[in-house]
């Protein structure tokens, strides 16, 4: 939550304990960042025992209703302790209106906005606390504001008038200074129209002193000013209480102070609403919004036209990005990265070991492969016939196909095994042919000697009758070695040349 008012840094000057490069008017002035540089943001000195920055308005005092501080980036620890006020003097250290104190343990958020609703002629930064840097360097307080923005009248943004209008100005009743009051008599109202529907959590009224409290105040809450006396009451009684806490959607706030005679002065000196702060809506204040163009609606948190933030959807732009998605309105896709889990705001992928089958490896992993190429880190190659393979798979998407070098190296062993066992076939058979021929050579050359034989001794049986029994005692009386080697060469060789005749 947060005020609907002005930021009184123009309306001053700041000043801080020491310098170290960065000046203490560097916090007032743009750029809105907690980026660092010295020329962009206040530096106090190193080893101090205590160190202050401080905003002096140049006015006697305004009504502040909250801070807002940007501090260095990635230096929350020299954060870590610091005390703001809201004071009426500049003594040092600090006695009155602590509006804010960092608390233990753990380091603060760097960009915070601190309400304080306390009126004052200086707004205190201060820290004596300091840190200890990740080397072990003890530092003491250093103060590293890059922007302060100070809020005053909530209301100032609003349209106001008095009815009926008078001499007196209604805009002196919303001004953010407390001393300048608006001042009508009898019977009157004040109006604050906030321009549109709005979420309000509170609200605050200043009466100036010697101002009548007897009777009853009532304030009420409508979206319409011809019709605000039948609107919600948000408060009636007879005492005043300086602040009001309610959650409430409306436009236009009444106050109707008591009337006690015609000539009753009522010295109304500030009337602020408390509204959601841009992009909050919801009871409470509770929900956010990242529109891209311009703030969601208070009251719905519908954005307007132009779309979201990176890293959100949604009609109120507060849906992060959904796995696989990232960018303005989430339209980008990381379908590359492991998983498709990506940054939801620059896609970067979480998973660094590789990428998607199909994507050529980066942090990213949002280039794909070139054509003929797919798979791990694109290093496959595919060879279809026509067109291109698919890029994770390699599989070809044509109906004819030469397939890829996988395939084709398949293809070849399995011809060559082919053709291996075909060879193995012819030899088989020519064995066989030739075989069959010199067995059927061998039968044909013994029934040629076995006739011959038969012939000759028929012829001799007679005339060499007893020739036969001599030679028989003789055979008997032979070597059988002997014998057997003279057969060996004589049968040997007329088998070979009968075959080779028969061929």
């Amino acid at each position: 939550m947060a005020a609907l008012g002005e930021n009184l840094t123009p309306f001053g000057q700041a000043s801080q304990s020491s310098k170290f490069g960065g000046p203490a008017k560097n916090a007032i002035e743009p750029p809105v960042s907690n980026k660092f540089d010295f020329d962009k943001c206040s530096h106090t000195q190193i080893g101090k025992t205590s160190e202050w920055w401080m905003f002096e308005f140049s006015f006697k005092s305004a009504f502040v209703t909250d801070i807002t501080i940007y501090y260095r980036e990635h230096f929350s620890r020299r954060m870590d302790g610091f005390k703001l006020y809201v004071s009426n003097a500049s003594i040092i250290p600090p006695t009155d209106h602590l509006c804010y104190e960092d608390p233990d343990p753990g380091e603060p958020n760097i960009t915070q906005t601190i309400p304080c609703y306390e009126l004052g002629k200086y707004v205190i930064y201060y820290d004596d606390k300091g840190s200890t840097e990740p080397t072990g360097r003890v530092d003491g307080p250093v103060i590293e504001l890059c922007y302060v923005a100070i809020n005053d009248n909530i209301a100032y943004d609003g349209l106001e008038w008095l009815v009926p209008s008078g001499s007196t100005d209604a805009g002196l009743a919303n001004d953010g200074i407390e001393t300048t009051c608006a001042k009508p008599t009898g019977h009157v109202r004040f109006h604050v129209d906030l321009k549109e529907k709005s979420i309000v959590t509170g609200m605050y009224i200043i009466l100036a002193d010697g101002t009548t409290t007897k009777g009853y105040h009532t304030v009420y809450a409508s979206n319409d000013s011809n019709t605000w006396n039948s609107g919600t009451v948000l408060y009636n009684g007879t005492s005043l209480p300086t602040d009001i806490y309610f959650d409430v959607v409306f436009r236009v706030l009444t106050y109707v102070p008591p009337v006690n005679s015609p000539v009753t002065e009522h010295e109304l000196c500030e009337i602020g609403i408390i509204v959601c702060d841009d992009g909050e809506f919801g009871i409470g204040c509770a929900n956010k919004c990242y529109c891209l163009i311009a703030t969601c609606s208070k009251a719905d948190g519908i954005c307007p036209p132009g779309g979201c933030e990176v890293g959100f959807h949604g009609k109120s732009c507060n849906q992060e990005c959904n796995s696989g998605t990232f960018g303005q309105n989430c339209k980008n896709v990381c379908e590359g990265c492991i998983s498709s889990m990506c940054d939801r705001i620059d896609g970067l992928c979480y998973n660094t070991s590789g990428c998607e089958h199909g994507y050529l490896y980066d942090k990213y992993c949002n280039k794909t492969c070139d054509d003929g190429h797919f798979g791990k880190n694109c290093t496959g190659k595919c060879s279809c016939l026509t067109g291109t393979c698919d890029i994770s798979t390699g599989i070809c998407g044509d109906e004819f196909q030469i397939g890829s070098e996988q395939t084709s190296n398949v293809a070849a062993i399995g011809g060559s095994v082919a053709a291996f066992i075909i060879g193995v076939l012819i030899i088989v058979a020519v064995f066989i042919f030739y075989k069959r021929r010199l067995i059927a050579s061998q039968d044909t050359g013994k029934r040629t000697t076995s006739s011959d034989t038969t012939t000759y001794e028929t012829r001799n049986t007679n005339d060499n009758s007893h020739q036969n029994e001599q030679q028989y005692d003789d055979l008997i009386k032979m070597d059988p070695t002997s014998l057997y080697q003279d057969l060996i060469p004589n049968s040997a060789s007329n088998e070979y040349e009968q075959i080779d005749n028969s061929y």
